[in-house]
């Protein structure tokens, strides 16, 4: 169809049916990034299963999974004018919004990124709701409460838990 992007798989078996106006893979093989043009021919992103249920409906603009929590992270920007960014669990059961930049999310913690005036992110524990400014360049997924940051050209990994940073030498 035309305009229309499917999934073929390395064996070129087709993998998806409905065509979207794209898609991609995530870091969880059950899953895939879809997107879709609204009714106002914007571009609106979504997650499907690999039976093309939808998980997270169409009304963000990027969606992320951590695979290691079995958490999506969905954020609205550029979409609509009140949007919020929304964490969901594997189900699609939203867990927790915030008004702020949503970069990542583990169980324990959400991960802001602040854009202006200066670029830094905000490490909120969502238990006790403390907050704690990080100053980094990229902050990455690594392991539950740890994070990849990168600090100029160096890249540590950063304990959510305790805010120690230790050298990261990639194997």
């Amino acid at each position: 169809v035309k305009n229309k992007k499917y999934l073929i798989g390395k064996d070129f078996r087709q993998l998806t049916f409905k065509g979207y106006y794209d898609i991609a893979f995530t870091s969880e093989k059950k899953f895939y990034v879809t997107q879709t043009l609204n009714e106002w021919d914007v571009v609106v992103t979504g997650l499907v299963d690999q039976e093309e249920r939808e998980v997270i409906p169409y009304a963000y603009s990027n969606i992320k999974v951590n695979p290691n929590d079995s958490l999506i992270i969905a954020c609205s920007a550029g979409i609509g004018s009140a949007g919020e960014d929304d964490i969901f669990d594997y189900e699609g059961k939203k867990k927790t919004s915030s008004r702020r930049h949503i970069d990542m999310a583990t169980k324990n913690f959400l991960i802001h990124k602040i854009f202006e005036p200066k670029e830094y992110y905000i490490i909120y524990n969502l238990a006790s709701k403390e907050e704690k400014q990080l100053s980094a360049d990229e902050v990455k997924f690594y392991d539950h409460d740890n994070v990849l940051v990168r600090i100029k050209n160096d890249w540590f990994i950063y304990e959510l838990s305790t805010q120690q940073k230790k050298p990261y030498k990639p194997s």
